[in-house]
């Protein structure tokens, strides 16, 4: 586990073969799930506009990550929380 001093507070780092997990600190209520996040090595504009023209609910639309990535968040038919994240410096379309 490595901690890592992002723009918006720290975060974790951790590397489980070639699984890499990131945990970040935030409010939790009794009932709310982990965030799954889907890394990318680009293209997360093309994947927003995949995942709004098949009516996904994108809930935060592409901003900064704490680390200078990007990230996308958007929820499944269960309403469970989903992200995707691509590296600072990944282009934004493949």
């Amino acid at each position: 586990m490595q901690a890592v001093d992002g723009h918006d507070g720290p975060f974790g780092l951790g590397q489980l073969g070639d699984l890499t997990l990131v945990f970040i600190a935030r409010p939790a209520t009794a009932g709310d799930s982990p965030v799954v996040v889907f890394n990318l090595d680009g293209g997360i504009d093309d994947y927003a506009e995949a995942l709004a023209a098949k009516g996904v609910e994108i809930v935060v639309p592409v901003s900064e990550a704490p680390d200078g990535g990007l990230t996308l968040d958007f929820v499944d038919p269960d309403r469970n929380a989903l992200s995707l994240y691509q590296p600072a410096g990944a282009p934004r379309r493949k």
